[in-house]
């Protein structure tokens, strides 16, 4: 009796099962149990027998599959050109499958350097094979940063090294080795460590002149001992965005980055910290995470640095000049309504974070425009009127540490400003923040008594469009008395979950 497909598929199972348990045993040098050997060793056995195994496995497949389809003329028939152009398409797993199709496809891929120019990677022969394949085209890179986490296990090996690569390590020093001599071409770098090796420090010294997006995180606890003088010897003309994390730099090091439109980094800029901000102030969007804690432990050893949050705030625009604002407990995100720059304090503590708040509330009511503000500061809103804003988002945090009781925003008999230029209004209920994404926190649909919500926009003086994100009105179906009475005090109801 012929032989069945399950029955060879087992046979694979056990034949790889055999040939794993050899490989550990050659690689521990004993007879293949883990049990005599100790945690490091027995991880490192099995990581490299199932790294063999798998590597061997898939260049079966491929050369079986190459051989077969180099006996087919017809996937040759493609135009190399339109060839090419589907190549662009497809994530990078599919293109390496591709590139083993058939000799043709293989050698049109190879040779279209495009294909091989975005790289995310922390293993240097890969790397080293992508800037080669790359030849001068511009380069993308991401090195240790995480980013292809959704990766299968093919794409996991070739980007990590190992099927159980640890990334709480620094990446090799390789890796900056090999892109010393490609700076002239890099486009985008972001790099993810978690010390500075010297190689590191030679790179970021090295001119980039073709580089517009630079991102640096550093999360490691000896990352902010390093100070860049100067990034990219004072030579990176057409740098726009930049993201600097937990790493220390001095005011000289952004004497030569002209040009920037963004810039995203940690409290540890000595001169915004010290309230001297001109470095910056011609920056469209300015981000600064604050980190109290760095600086009351540093304030002991450096005199010059303050302790205090509230000199974060001294980033934001003058509290009379806010056109838009983002307002949450220890977030706020305010645009100058003069030169339309954004200003970001992330981290800070409530109290610096209110203060700043609603000063802006009181001061800006003939620049305020577009408010996303937190339930809690809402209440607490000193105007009587904010005369010219249209778009009011309220954040309606559905959390045992909320400090308000649930309802109060409602009080059918409770104060509202005025806002009769008003046209969309935005409830969200979310749970409590941890960042400025807090549609990620939701959790259930919080219910709002509509006629209390018909009294709320009633005493704001306006008829907007309104829309309910995570919030729905309490009502018996919408032939409700009590939800017509909502609808009549709308232009527009728009429920999302």
């Amino acid at each position: 009796m012929a032989i069945t497909r399950d029955e060879l598929i087992e046979a694979l199972r056990r034949t790889v099962e055999g040939t794993l348990q050899q490989l550990v045993a050659v690689q521990a040098g004993t007879d293949g149990d883990l049990g005599s050997m100790s945690d490091v060793e027995a991880e490192n056995a099995v990581s490299q027998a199932s790294d063999d195994v798998y590597s061997a496995v898939v260049d079966t497949i491929s050369a079986y599959s190459l051989r077969h389809n180099n006996r087919r003329a017809r996937i040759n028939r493609i135009p190399v050109e339109l060839l090419c152009a589907s190549f662009t398409h497809l994530p990078f797993g599919d293109l390496l499958t591709a590139t083993h199709v058939c000799r043709g496809w293989r050698k049109v891929a190879l040779n279209h350097a495009v294909l091989w120019n975005e790289i995310s990677t922390r293993n240097e022969q890969h790397l080293a094979t992508m800037l080669e394949r790359s030849q001068s085209a511009p380069l993308h890179l991401d090195i240790g940063t995480g980013q292809a986490g959704g990766d299968g296990l093919l794409m996991h090996l070739l980007r990590n090294g190992s099927l159980f690569s640890d990334k709480t390590h620094g990446n090799n020093p390789v890796l900056y080795v090999l892109l010393l001599p490609c700076m002239p071409r890099i486009r985008t770098l972001r790099i993810c460590d978690f010390s500075v090796p010297t190689q590191l420090e030679s790179l970021l010294r090295t001119p980039a002149p073709q580089l517009v997006h630079f991102s640096l995180q550093m999360p490691g606890v000896q990352s902010s001992k390093f100070t860049a003088s100067l990034l990219f010897d004072g030579f990176t003309p057409r740098l726009r965005t930049m993201t600097l994390y937990g790493i220390r730099i001095s005011r000289s090091a952004f004497g030569h980055l002209r040009g920037l439109k963004y810039l995203e980094l940690t409290g540890t800029l000595n001169d915004i910290a010290d309230g001297d901000i001109d470095v910056v102030q011609d920056v469209p969007e300015v981000i600064l995470h604050w980190d109290p804690a760095t600086f009351a432990g540093l304030a002991m050893l450096l005199s010059q640095v303050p302790a205090s949050t509230r000199e974060a705030l001294q980033l934001l625009p003058p509290a009379q000049s806010v056109s838009k604002l983002l307002a949450f407990e220890k977030h706020i995100r305010a645009v100058h309504a003069e030169t339309g720059f954004v200003r970001e304090v992330r981290s800070i503590d409530p109290e610096t974070a209110a203060s700043y708040i609603l000063e802006a509330l009181t001061e800006s009511t003939r620049t305020l425009v577009t408010l996303t503000i937190a339930e809690s500061l809402f209440l607490r809103c000193p105007a009587e009127i904010l005369p010219r804003l249209e778009d009011l988002t309220i954040i309606l945090f559905s959390d045992v540490r909320t400090i308000i009781e649930q309802g109060q925003l409602l009080d059918m008999h409770g104060r509202t400003p005025q806002m009769p230029q008003l046209v969309r209004l935005t409830l969200e209920s979310v749970s409590y923040p941890t960042s400025l994404l807090p549609s990620h926190h939701r959790t259930w649909a919080m219910p709002v008594p509509p006629l209390q919500l018909a009294a709320f926009i009633g005493r704001t003086g306006a008829k907007p469009a309104l829309t309910m994100i995570g919030v729905k009105p309490s009502a018996r179906g919408v032939s409700d008395p009590a939800y017509q009475t909502l609808v009549s005090a709308v232009t527009s109801i728009d429920l999302r979950m």
